[in-house]
């Protein structure tokens, strides 16, 4: 199985997300919540690969 978020993801980082890959799609739905659910969701998520997904989008996306 292979996550993307436009840039591929580590091996490492890959495996270590295992069965958690369905927090894969968080990222999708934090681009589309409000922010004070994508603050509950960043915190609750805690991993480098999402946080790095989040970082991108809200980067590319503009911000209300």
């Amino acid at each position: 199985m292979s996550i993307s978020f436009g840039k591929e993801s580590r091996g490492r980082e890959t495996e270590e997300l295992g069965k958690e890959e369905r927090k894969v799609y968080a990222c999708e739905i934090i681009i589309k919540c409000n922010e004070l659910i994508c603050l509950d969701l960043i915190v609750f998520l805690r991993t480098t690969i999402n946080l790095k997904c989040i970082k991108a989008h809200l980067k590319s996306k503009p911000q209300h």
